[in-house]
């Protein structure tokens, strides 16, 4: 469940590269297929860091007036 809110909520601040293994990890869980889930879980962390640096460098670029 975690998962799909993690796919669906990173869509909607394009990441969509976290949304792909948000997505991966949730399909191979339902399916029951454990050890694909738990390598595609390791992929979410730096998938999120990725996501999270690139809207923080984004906000700052706002905040600066360098983004309309």
């Amino acid at each position: 469940r975690a998962t799909h809110t993690l796919h669906s909520s990173s869509l909607n601040v394009w990441g969509r590269r976290l949304a792909v293994a948000a997505g991966a990890c949730e399909s191979m869980a339902r399916d029951g297929n454990a050890a694909g889930a738990k390598a595609a879980a390791a992929k979410l962390r730096p998938e999120f860091s990725l996501l999270s640096s690139a809207l923080a460098e984004l906000l700052d670029a706002e905040q600066q007036g360098r983004v309309a």
